[in-house]
Order: C-alpha cells, then sequence, then structure tokens
C-alpha cells in the first residue's frame, strides 16, 4: 500500500461523509421499504424489503422482513454498538446481519464542536478560512489537513452553519461531493428538503436525489439512476418504549453467521 493510498484512506476515515454525523434531534417511528441493488452476476429482479425503524435516544431498532422472515437490529450510542436479533429461534449475535441499514441522520459535526476530529488534535489540523455563498446559502469555508508519513492530506469544507451540513467537500485526493438544495416539498404531509447529491472522481460523476425531513433531519428517500431505493413513510414523533432497544433476556447469544463465498469458489 503506498503512502499516499493510506493517506486517502485516513482522510476517509476521519470523514466519511466530510464529518460524522450528529444523532436525530427527536424520537419517532416510520415504516421503511428499501429496494436492494441486483447482483450483475445474477440474473434476478431487485429485492424489495420492508420494515419498521424506531429511534430513541442515542439508540435504535430495525425490523426488516424478506422472505418471509422477520429479524431486528438494535443499535446504540448513535450506531457505535450492533445486536441482530432473530425472532424465530430466539437467538442473537454481534453485529450487522441481514437488517438494511438506514443512512445516517443529516446532521454532521461541525469543525468547532467539541467531539469533532479537530478537537482531538491527532494529526489532523482544522482552520476556518472565511465566509461564502454556495448556490445562494450562506457558508462557512475550512480546511481540514492531516499529516502521515511525511505526506499531507487537505480536504476542503463548506458547511451549511444552520443545518450543519457539510455541502461540499473537495480533498486533494479521491472524490468531490456537492449537494445542491432543489426546494422544500411534501412527504406524507411532512415539510421536507429535496436535494441533490453529486459524486465526482476521475472525470466521472454519479448524482442521486435525497429527500430529507426537515424537524427530524431524517433521509425519507433517496434515488438512484434505477430509481427509488429507500422510501420512509408514516412517520410518527413520540417518545418509544425502552424495551424496543434491549434484547429480550430468554435470547441466546449465538456466532455471527460467516460471509457467503463469491460464485465460482471465490473467497
Amino acid at each position: 500500500m503506498t503512502r499516499i493510498t493510506t493517506l486517502l484512506l485516513l482522510l476517509s476515515g476521519l470523514f466519511p461523509s466530510a464529518l460524522e454525523a450528529a444523532w436525530y434531534p427527536k424520537e419517532f417511528s416510520a415504516e421503511v421499504q428499501w429496494t436492494l441493488p441486483t447482483d450483475p452476476r445474477v440474473s434476478a429482479p431487485a429485492e424489495k424489503i420492508t420494515g419498521k425503524v424506531y429511534a430513541g435516544n442515542q439508540r435504535m431498532r430495525i425490523e426488516a422482513t424478506t422472505q418471509n422472515k422477520t429479524h431486528a437490529l438494535i443499535v446504540h450510542e448513535g450506531g457505535k454498538k450492533a445486536w441482530t436479533l432473530n425472532p424465530e429461534t430466539k437467538s442473537y449475535h454481534d453485529g450487522v446481519g441481514k437488517v438494511p441499514m438506514l443512512p445516517k441522520p443529516d446532521i454532521d459535526i461541525l469543525p468547532s464542536d467539541p467531539d469533532s476530529p479537530c478537537a482531538k488534535k491527532n494529526k489532523v489540523t482544522c482552520n476556518s478560512t472565511g465566509s461564502d455563498t454556495l448556490d445562494g446559502v450562506a457558508v462557512e469555508k475550512w480546511t481540514i489537513s492531516i499529516h502521515q508519513n511525511n505526506q499531507k492530506g487537505e480536504i476542503l469544507l463548506w458547511i451549511d452553519p444552520k443545518r450543519r451540513l457539510v455541502l461540499k467537500q473537495q480533498p486533494n485526493l479521491g472524490p468531490q461531493h456537492t449537494r445542491i438544495l432543489v426546494g422544500e416539498v411534501d412527504h406524507g404531509g411532512r415539510p421536507t428538503e429535496k436535494w441533490t447529491i453529486t459524486e465526482t472522481f476521475q472525470g466521472q460523476s454519479h448524482t442521486m436525489e435525497q429527500w430529507v425531513d426537515k424537524e427530524l433531519r431524517l433521509i425519507v428517500r433517496q434515488s438512484g439512476p434505477v430509481g427509488d431505493f429507500l422510501l420512509v413513510q408514516n412517520i410518527q414523533v413520540a417518545p418509544q418504549p425502552q424495551n424496543l432497544f434491549q434484547i429480550p433476556a430468554e435470547f441466546k447469544q449465538t456466532l455471527p453467521p460467516a460471509p457467503k463465498p463469491l460464485p465460482g469458489g471465490n473467497p
């Protein structure tokens, strides 16, 4: 692995989507539908999975049904810990299993926040470089630098402080991400912002559309070139029962399933 590759990975680790996500501002429940992409190696239609999500204080439960079987995923500490539950066998294992995840909350931890990577000062330097306007939105500009093995990686950020979002990130290594606000729309009776998000790298661009609930900063719809692949509906804002986020005492712990080998015997 080259030093530049290592540096790029470090930058990606520190800023996987420019910055880490904060948690949802309120507790809620909702119905979810995922459309998983078709495996190009297999001639089969896209798989649709239905489920429910319950979001509490730094905790979440996602229940998903596929092929007439239901599994549940419980996450704690904003996603740092996870367990997959199988109600049919009354068992659970560590980590994410067969349950799809939701995208991170659409709220970023900003460079000026006390819990940001900038505050840790571990080979990372963060400098505010002034104010600007990006696509009609007032933004703050930041330069984030990391030093590793005599190499320097740098990423420029354009931050919307009102929404607490990174609207643009431009690294000297890796892809550039830009998001543009299209406007406000209605989604199930709730005010929602529609965004276009574009990734550009090595002369190629990929764009998707994203709808974000204004109150919850919850991504309620995502759409790409082949159509919707996430749809969240019937949102109910209310405190959630704490037992939803606990593993039942009668459930037995098992080992996580081994990853499936690729066709042809490849690992």
